[in-house]
């Protein structure tokens, strides 16, 4: 039965409230009519009916009764009472975030654990004939219980849950219910989430194109107020690949400014321990210089005035690697600029070959040909200086020489000659070469001649100089080493030089500010309506107003 006016217990009060009222009356003390007599027994006779207790005193119990029917009558009809079928089963799709914000402190424990009470709440209020499916979001959507789960069962898959080290893809959840609600009768979507998730705009765009479905959404979360470690990252000095550069970044969330302290250390060797003050929404850089690349582990963590509510961004460790050897094939007729150049970095491990000799059955990492070529083919990177000889070994055959060329431009952006200054370099003489379409010419000279090249033929990759450096001057310019090292680097790795270590916290990304994504979910009886009075409601109440003037005018007799 349902009770669109009022509830139940709402009518029982009305009508024991209206019933004690009219019983009251009814037991009142009657305003009694003044009657004349000429004799004593009939005084008497009149005054016999008003003695006694009060139930006798009810001179019309019908009347009563009738009065207490008319009331429960009247109340029935405005608490609208009627009986209603049985309404057909739902399927629900549960949707409760796991994602890295859901771990923050500013509910009663965390997020999670408030949605994991609400998910327990929502199943305790299912029906037996319900279909019910519970998923877990966070950057994947993954199915916890399915079908007409138990509650013990649905609460034992929520505490094998734990926060995700992501941010939420709320895109691909929606899609998973969807597709899980699609033919289903009366479909509901209910998203547990703090609305820090990523793909907002696609889901909503979902779900408005499947309007019959319901979808909702519990909120948790009250603050937006988090500091996080969010990039660690070290890269080499260029001349001494054994010393490094610290860079840590911390960034403060919130809509206020913070105080924290910032703490670097490498095992159990303070790096940088300083009291920072972050903006709002803002970050904060520094760099610690001359750290000893020996593959140790740092840790940068930082502590804030007042208790963060998300402690998992707080800390973040990176290990330096320890920087591997190169083995380097060289051969060359003497070159005493290229062999200090090569002494510089004692990371290099440097086999000299005499030009004409096969090379050693050791595996190596780069090549260098002075002046000379392979007597074979070889599939290694190779630098080739003055490659003056003609041979199909030869990358870029020479077809003549100009003599006295200058550095008229080069790539002062590739990370080959980045900040090397060669605009006064003298030379004596540089080859004529024609590169492949393919090749990219770094410097040249007038006329487009080209001074340094880098290509590629079949596996072998390459860097060229077009130049002897010792009929040049560059070998007495600090570009000469750079230039020399720095090609090596090159070479010998599979993607240009990057940082030593870059280590970015998994949490770099999360927000942790609530946002409200779908409709509210309201508590309650959702089958209650709110309606305007009707007529015959109007007419009831019409009816208590005549039921109580009779009273006043018929029981009491006003009138007389």
């Amino acid at each position: 039965m349902q009770w669109l006016g009022l509830s139940l217990l709402e009518a029982s009060l009305l009508f024991g409230a209206l019933a004690l009222a009219i019983a009251a009356l009814y037991l009142g003390q009657r305003n009694l009519p003044t009657l004349r007599v000429p004799y004593l027994p009939f005084w008497r006779d009149s005054q016999g009916g008003a003695t006694g207790g009060r139930l006798r005193r009810i001179r019309s119990p019908f009347s009563l009764l009738l009065s207490l029917l008319i009331v429960l009558l009247l109340v029935l009809a405005l608490a609208d009472p009627h009986f209603v079928g049985e309404p057909p089963a739902r399927t629900v799709v549960m949707l409760i975030d796991h994602s890295a914000s859901m771990a923050t402190r500013d509910e009663r424990s965390t997020r999670l654990a408030a949605a994991k009470r609400a998910v327990l709440a929502q199943v305790a209020a299912l029906r037996a004939k319900d279909h019910f499916v519970l998923l877990a979001l966070a950057d994947r959507t993954t199915a916890l219980t399915r079908g007409h789960a138990e509650p013990a069962a649905v609460e034992a898959a929520l505490g094998r849950l734990l926060p995700s080290n992501d941010q939420g893809d709320m895109e691909q959840g929606i899609r998973t219910a969807l597709s899980l609600l699609d033919g289903a009768a009366r479909p509901e979507l209910l998203l547990l989430s703090d609305g820090a998730l990523r793909g907002i705009e696609p889901a909503l765009s979902l779900l408005r194109a499947h309007h019959e479905v319901q979808a909702h959404q519990l909120s948790f979360g009250k603050t937006a107020r988090n500091l996080a470690v969010t990039q660690l990252a070290a890269r080499a000095y260029p001349l001494d690949k054994g010393h490094l550069e610290l860079m840590v970044s911390v960034h403060n969330r919130g809509p206020a400014p913070e105080r924290a302290r910032l703490r670097v250390a490498t095992g159990k060797t303070p790096l940088l321990d300083e009291e920072l003050v972050l903006p709002a929404r803002s970050s904060v850089v520094r760099t610690i210089g001359d750290l000893v690349n020996a593959g140790d582990s740092v840790e940068a963590g930082i502590i804030a005035d007042k208790p963060d509510l998300q402690p998992a961004d707080d800390l973040l460790t990176a290990t330096l690697p320890a920087r591997r050897r190169t083995r380097v094939l060289a051969s060359s007729h003497g070159n005493r600029y290229l062999e200090a150049a090569l002494l510089l970095d004692d990371y290099l491990d440097v086999t000299w070959v005499e030009p004409g000799q096969p090379p050693p059955d050791a595996d190596q990492d780069v090549a260098i040909f002075d002046g000379v070529l392979p007597t074979v083919p070889l599939s290694l990177p190779a630098l080739f200086l003055a490659p003056f000889a003609s041979s199909p070994i030869q990358p870029l055959p020479a077809q003549g020489e100009r003599a006295r060329p200058f550095f008229e431009q080069w790539d002062r952006e590739h990370p080959l000659l980045r900040g090397l200054a060669l605009g006064d370099v003298n030379m004596a003489r540089a080859a004529r070469t024609k590169p492949a379409s393919d090749d990219a010419v770094l410097a040249h000279a007038a006329a487009a001649l080209p001074l340094i090249v880098e290509g590629a033929r079949s596996k072998q990759r390459f860097i060229a100089l077009t130049f002897d450096v010792r009929e040049s001057d560059l070998p007495l310019r600090a570009a000469w080493p750079l230039l020399v090292l720095r090609a090596i680097e090159r070479l010998s790795s599979v993607e240009p030089t990057g940082p030593a270590a870059v280590r970015t916290s998994q949490h770099a990304d999360t927000m942790i500010e609530p946002r409200r994504l779908l409709p509210e979910q309201v508590a309650g009886d959702s089958s209650r309506r709110t309606r305007a009075p009707g007529p015959w409601q109007l007419l009831t109440m019409a009816a208590l107003l005549l039921l109580a003037i009779e009273w006043l005018f018929l029981q009491r007799r006003l009138s007389s």
